[in-house]
């Protein structure tokens, strides 16, 4: 018995399928659906002459895919330089700073009775 590199799968019956077969032998043929393509992934026309093979829809979806990232990393690296970093640690006022202000009121504490 030879061993083939097909994915072979058993069915509910016990039966197995060739699913690499099966769409080798199909690949011209439409899908169904709206996707316009074929078995092999290229895409259709509407009289089902192939526009774009499936290696030409690949390429330009790595092509846009690496667009992308080197957008979104130049993004990143314009905002990280473009962030203004403070050159002096901030100082933020104390109770005593706003009470002194009167932009708080004073609270007297009562000491607690102890009985």
């Amino acid at each position: 018995m030879t061993r083939t590199l097909r994915k072979q799968t058993l069915s509910m019956r016990g039966d197995t399928v060739d699913f690499g077969a099966l769409s080798a032998a199909h690949a011209t043929h439409r899908t169904l659906g709206n996707t316009n393509t074929n078995v092999r992934g290229d895409q259709l026309g509407d009289n089902g002459i192939i526009l774009k093979t499936q290696e030409q829809v690949q390429a330009e979806q790595d092509r846009m895919s690496a667009l992308q990232q080197g957008v979104t990393q130049r993004a990143a690296v314009k905002q990280m330089i473009e962030t203004p970093k403070p050159d002096t640690d901030i100082a933020f006022p104390t109770i005593q700073d706003l009470v002194k202000d009167g932009l708080i009121a004073p609270v007297s504490k009562k000491p607690k009775d102890v009985s």
